[in-house]
């Protein structure tokens, strides 16, 4: 649909003219999430950041740093009618834009697309996409350790500390090993 076609608005109640809400995308410099959610929020927009849980390690993989951080790096979604407002979008600089379809004009993304993302967050609006990975009773191995590529059968599965109980067979015992997900491979 084109900007500013005639399908874009329909006349609400005691004639009004509405125009329909639609989502944009925008493209902005890396690290400046907050900032344009922040300023567009502020100004009465609505703004959609997916976010996600990302694992922060040192170089030798000891310190472990859980952050919240969006799913999509440098973009964010805008809900706001097709008009005029554009303008108002200039007053961030150059670090935002609207990103544009083929056709030059902005890309509007369908109200389902939103729904589905939205439909996968958490209780915390956040996206664990880790969680799916392992599930009870599945085969896998630690990556390091003293268990280093021991087979193992999952327990159990904590979500919130991101943590698995591992049961292993050691000299013909069974042994329960609690360990972080990132710290396991699938067998």
């Amino acid at each position: 649909m084109r900007c500013g076609s005639g399908l874009d608005t329909f006349a609400g109640e005691k004639g009004r003219v509405v125009r329909l809400k639609k989502w944009f995308v925008l493209f902005m410099e890396k690290g400046k999430e907050r900032l344009i959610d922040a300023r567009l929020t502020a100004k009465g927009y609505t703004i959609y950041c997916p976010l996600v849980y990302r694992d922060r390690r040192n170089m030798n993989g000891i310190y472990r740093n859980v952050q919240i951080e969006p799913l999509f790096p440098t973009y964010m979604f805008l809900h706001m009618a097709i008009d005029g407002d554009w303008i108002n979008l200039n007053v961030f600089g150059e670090f935002l834009q609207v990103l544009k379809g083929v056709d030059g004009y902005p890309a509007i993304l369908g109200n389902d697309i939103i729904a589905l993302l939205r439909a996968h967050e958490n209780a915390q609006g956040v996206h664990d996409v880790t969680s799916w990975r392992y599930r009870k009773g599945d085969c896998v191995a630690p990556k390091k350790g003293p268990f280093k590529d021991f087979e193992a059968i999952i327990e159990e599965t904590n979500s919130e500390k991101r943590a698995v109980k591992l049961s292993l067979w050691l000299l013909g015992r069974k042994t329960e090993v609690l360990m972080s997900e990132a710290d396991i491979r699938p067998v």
